[in-house]
């Protein structure tokens, strides 16, 4: 599991040092995206290493029981949530509060924006990566379809904007709450499921650009 954290790691830091060097915002989105599809590309034309299409098959021998694998998902909870927190009351999260708030500002005193931006992708990375470790022996079965889909690009991004940017109780709420949706979604709405969670994006920034977390500031100052 901690390889399956490093290598994307490494990988981040790789195209994110010419990607933030050149994209901001939308368009370092954008950038990314096309590195996704062309790995899948690379993934599906792997031959022998990677299967191609039908992707790899991990040994289902050992499993007994969903319990290791709440307590594992649990700990590694616990674990994101911990390094987020140390990193936010760090010099480096100062660091990337003055980059959020002003990249020119920041730069002028003294903050490398470059090294604080691909720190902290390469971060990011590594706790995707560790959790889609979890992800594939709970799968048995990874192939580009079901580890690159697009629903583990949406699906953070509405998680953090739902809960609340910028807070670290903020996208804990807005997983607990997804979960709920998805669920509802795919009991009630199946088919219907990508549209409902495309609209609740909408909405969302539309209505509750704070997230939930926000409702609370919004509540106190009108009364």
């Amino acid at each position: 599991m901690v390889l399956s954290g490093l290598v994307p790691a490494i990988l981040a830091i790789i195209i994110g040092i010419p990607l933030l060097s050149r994209l901001r915002g939308d368009y370092f989105a954008i950038g990314t995206l096309g590195v996704q599809f062309s790995v899948t590309v690379l993934f599906l034309k792997g031959g022998a290493f990677t299967k191609g299409a039908d992707g790899l098959h991990l040994p289902s021998t050992v499993f007994q029981s969903m319990t290791p694998y709440y307590w594992t998902g649990f700990l590694l909870a616990l674990f994101a949530i911990a390094v987020v927190y140390f990193i936010n009351r760090s010099r480096i999260g100062l660091a990337l509060k003055a980059i959020r708030e002003d990249e020119t500002a920041a730069a002028s005193r003294g903050v490398h924006i470059l090294k604080y931006k691909v720190f902290a992708f390469a971060v990011g990375a590594f706790l995707a990566g560790i959790g889609g470790s979890l992800f594939a022996y709970y799968l048995f079965h990874i192939n580009p379809d079901s580890v690159m889909h697009l629903n583990w690009l949406f699906f953070p991004i509405l998680m953090c904007v739902l809960g609340g940017n910028g807070t670290i109780i903020g996208p804990i709420i807005g997983a607990f709450f997804l979960a709920a949706i998805s669920s509802f979604g795919d009991v009630y709405f199946a088919q219907m499921h990508p549209i409902f969670s495309g609209l609740l994006i909408i909405l969302v920034m539309k209505f509750m650009p704070t997230g939930i977390i926000g409702l609370k500031d919004r509540i106190f100052s009108r009364r």
